[in-house]
């Protein structure tokens, strides 16, 4: 990294570290929490293409993990900065400085993993509301939720609702994604020696390493 990389690095270092910290979901509905991003920035936004039919005939975990893809690539292309990201689910949102997104850069998915089970519904069925054009969201939020705690918790996923197994449903979409120029066969081969290992490490629940399942979760 050279002397303007690591100048832009600590820039967008410091801006995130001086923003408030929202202590709830709530706290987006704040408009005194936000601040201006720095003129210089670019706003990255991706949306798949047939997403809408693929998830129509059970395709949701092939367009989540495509979402998933932009934000791996551009994460790797603005390291070490860190970089805040929404995720939509078939598409996401991201920050990023002006130098990263770069035509004709090989996309580095370094990290991209797909080991999580699909979410079950509690009570039969998952929704998804958009509303629009709403003079108050914050209280329509305040809404939606209270009708939500009335039978049970209200946030989809949380650790006792996240179960990996194995070998993991994501397998081939993984593989496929990290292979580079090798051949298939052997990324799936490292797919299911990783995941294999990490099964074992989330079933005993102790820390191997750096890395500890259950901060992981």
């Amino acid at each position: 990294m050279d002397r303007s990389d690591t100048t832009a690095a600590n820039h967008a270092n410091n801006f995130f570290a001086d923003l408030p910290l929202l202590a709830q979901a709530s706290a987006v509905f704040d408009t005194t929490q936000y601040r201006g991003a720095p003129d210089d920035w670019e706003l990255v936004v991706t949306d798949i293409a047939g997403s809408t039919p693929a998830v129509a005939a059970g395709k949701h975990k092939t367009v989540n993990f495509v979402a998933a893809m932009a934000i791996a690539a551009l994460k790797n292309l603005c390291a070490p900065t860190r970089l805040p990201f929404l995720f939509g689910g078939d598409g996401s949102a991201r920050a990023s400085e002006s130098r990263a997104p770069g035509a004709g850069v090989t996309v580095d998915l370094d990290g991209l993993c797909c080991r999580w089970n699909p979410l079950q519904s509690g009570r039969g069925r998952m929704l998804t509301l958009i509303i629009q054009r709403a003079t108050d969201p914050g209280a329509v939020h305040a809404q939606v939720m209270h009708l939500a705690q009335q039978s049970g918790a209200a946030a989809p996923v949380r650790p006792g609702t996240l179960r990996t197994g194995w070998p993991p449903k994501g397998m081939m979409l993984e593989a496929q994604a990290t292979r580079r120029d090798g051949p298939l066969w052997l990324a799936v081969l490292r797919v299911l020696s990783n995941t294999l290992l990490a099964q074992l490490i989330f079933m005993f629940g102790r820390p191997v390493g750096g890395f500890d399942p259950k901060q992981y979760i």
